[in-house]
């Protein structure tokens, strides 16, 4: 009875440790669980547990203080502090599958939380252990060992090299040709781990021929293992030419193409992430992935993703734009600048704006051509706007500041380059001025729209100290243009012209100006009329007859007028009001007809009239045969320009050709025999 009853004691016993093991087990499932199990100190109840010995409760323990571990960094030091971990690797090898991958879940837990702790880990002898799990025969514990050993070397370059000397590289490679897809995506995943601190564990992995395994598991149809593969391959490719190079020959390109046919988001990126890093080195790398059509595949995979996942591409154009100019104009006629232009206004986190303001200063700064390709887009101004914002990061600020000055010291695109003029600071400015003062001078209607559109006013009123070199661009902007326009647009002009319009006294003229102007100009013609009469008749029908000495028909008589002194006492400096009138010609008579042979008595003589002249009537001849007066042309008399009385002559012209006929009519009638 007593035997029987120890047993159901003992049994007891042993079912109250397995189901407080279970039940802990299970709370520690639950991340709100995790500070009420702390507090209670748990772990310092499952020690003891970790040495029982019965299998099925010590493996529970184990697997209870791996979660535990792995939702809180502070049990997780906890775990390392109480010497819990050294008893557990030396029985490790003892004990069956479910013990091995607890025991492998705890180190992963542990060691994921910083690098201290994975040291910690290694300290306590976690890689040897790990190394012989990774050989185990049973596919689990292979898959668990392998996540344990990517932990522990992703923190830094020494744990790297630990798991390195430890001769994990070569068991790792051999696993990736394994049947079971998670042992493939596990070591995949360690090899990149391993690979992305240096380039010396780079050479390692790519010794012990991880590239060929790596790019033969690329085409398996698991996602997964394709993003672990693509992501060791890129890890590889990252440090140098020469690790670049043998990922090249490895024939991953252009096969590798294909798998943006896979609907995982993830592999897309990882590709895009793995030819960035190969096209960064060289502008070789760079244009054989050119060759296998890798930017048309950047700009689809642009198009349809959003935020960081762009960002591989939008480097990976930048990287290739750089080399020469010939890639970059490739990245051009790729629609590229099109497609940077849309993630610039699209995304708001900053790194990713300054990704892509350097990949477009980068593609625009080869030549004008680049350049200008980048301004037709309109991008100027919006990296222009990010420069100048506030909320800007200091990274964004300088590549911003960087990809401005570089693009415009190439570019010719003037319309693009006006809208800087009004929002740029000086050190921006300077730049923009420097190339209208190279363009222009060449270009009379880029002169003029420079104008029209309001420019050159904006160039005058830019503040610049004097000597400065802003100053001296704002000079050369304005040599290109005459001194009138410039003045006519510099501020404070037309506050000038209305000052001298205040100033300003004008020549007063009135009516009664006017009216005695008009008295003389009469008096004028009856004086020169009553010359002709008492005047001799000349002998040549076209010689001019001379005026008497006595009359000056320029000169009327002194005008005085108390608004006008300047006149008094001194004759008057007017201008003719009419030209000097011209006697008409005698009619030959036989007297006179004899010193013109082969005239016809009686008939009238012609006036010589040369080529292309003009005739106005006003010169009247009298025909012998009937004593009538006839019109007769003579040249029109050259412009007088602005004279005084144009206009008053031009109204009057009709009284003054009546009074002229009559007059002649009249000395007709009087001379004749």
């Amino acid at each position: 009875m007593n035997q029987v009853k120890i047993i159901k004691v003992f049994d007891q016993y042993q079912r109250s440790r397995l189901q407080f093991v279970k039940e802990v087990a299970d709370l520690s499932n639950n991340p709100v669980n995790i500070p009420i199990l702390q507090k209670a100190n748990v772990i310092s109840q499952l020690h003891p547990l970790l040495s029982d010995v019965v299998p099925s409760i010590q493996q529970t323990a184990v697997f209870a203080l791996g979660k535990l571990a792995d939702h809180s960094k502070e049990l997780a030091t906890i775990v390392v502090k109480e010497y819990i971990l050294p008893p557990l690797f030396e029985s490790i090898l003892f004990k069956n599958i479910f013990f091995k991958k607890a025991v492998t879940l705890v180190v992963s837990a542990v060691a994921k939380h910083s690098p201290e702790l994975s040291q910690a880990v290694v300290d306590c002898g976690a890689l040897e252990t790990l190394v012989l799990c990774l050989e185990d025969f049973d596919p689990g514990v292979q898959e668990a060992a392998a996540w344990a050993l990517g932990i522990i070397a992703q923190h830094n370059a020494m744990l790297s090299q630990a798991v390195v000397n430890a001769g994990a590289v070569p068991i790792l490679v051999t696993s990736l040709q394994e049947p079971e897809v998670a042992i493939k995506r596990n070591a995949a995943s360690a090899l990149s781990e391993i690979s992305k601190h240096t380039p010396e564990l780079a050479q390692m992995v790519m010794n012990n021929g991880a590239i060929a395994h790596l790019a033969q598991v690329i085409f398996s149809p698991d996602a997964k293992l394709k993003r672990q593969a693509l992501s060791a391959l890129s890890q590889i490719s990252k440090h140098s030419v020469d690790l670049a190079e043998m990922v090249i020959t490895a024939n991953i390109f252009p096969a590798v193409m294909v798998c943006f046919r896979d609907p995982d988001v993830y592999v897309k990126k990882n590709i895009i992430i793995l030819m960035r890093d190969v096209v960064k080195h060289s502008a070789d790398l760079s244009q054989v992935i050119v060759n296998c059509g890798g930017l048309a595949e950047v700009m689809d995979y642009l198009g349809k993703s959003h935020g960081s996942m762009r960002l591989p591409g939008i480097m990976m154009l930048g990287y290739v734009a750089a080399h020469s100019e010939i890639l970059a104009m490739s990245v051009i006629l790729s629609k590229g600048v099109h497609q940077l232009a849309i993630c610039l206004s699209e995304e708001n986190e900053d790194h990713i704006k300054a990704a892509t303001v350097l990949s477009i200063g980068q593609i625009g700064h080869h030549t004008p051509e680049h350049a200008n390709a980048v301004a037709s887009a309109g991008l100027l101004p919006k990296v222009l706007q990010l420069y100048m914002e506030a909320s800007s990061s200091e990274d964004l600020r300088v590549k911003s500041e960087e990809t401005l000055k570089n693009i415009l010291q190439k570019c010719t695109y003037l319309p693009s380059l006006e809208p800087l003029l009004y929002d740029a600071p000086s050190n921006i400015l300077k730049h923009v001025l420097g190339q209208f003062s190279v363009m222009l001078p060449h270009d009379i209607q880029a002169r003029q729209k420079f104008v029209r559109s309001g420019g050159l006013r904006k160039v005058q009123e830019i503040n610049a100290e004097s000597g400065s070199v802003l100053q001296e661009q704002i000079n050369a902007v304005n040599i290109c243009f005459p001194k009138e326009i410039v003045q006519y647009y510099t501020p404070g002009y037309s506050e000038k012209l209305l000052e001298l319009l205040e100033n300003n006294q004008p020549s007063y003229v009135d009516h009664f100006t006017l009216e005695t102007q008009e008295q003389l100009c009469w008096q004028h013609q009856m004086e020169v009329m009553e010359a002709r009469e008492t005047h001799p008749r000349v002998e040549s029908p076209w010689q001019t007859p001379q005026m008497p000495q006595a009359v000056e028909p320029c000169s009327p008589p002194p005008h005085t007028h108390p608004r006008e002194p300047w006149r008094q006492g001194t004759e008057s400096t007017l201008p003719p009001i009419l030209p000097p009138l011209r006697g008409p010609p005698p009619v030959p008579t036989h007297a006179t007809m004899s010193n013109h042979p082969g005239k016809v008595q009686g008939a009238p003589c012609p006036i010589p009239q040369k080529k292309g002249q003009h005739l106005r009537p006003g010169i009247y001849q009298r025909t012998p045969a009937s004593g009538q007066v006839h019109s007769q042309q003579r040249p029109d008399p050259k412009p007088r320009g602005n004279d005084l009385l144009t206009s008053y002559t031009a109204l009057h012209q009709k009284e003054i050709k009546l009074r002229l006929q009559t007059a002649h009519h009249t000395d007709m009638q009087t001379t004749a025999p």
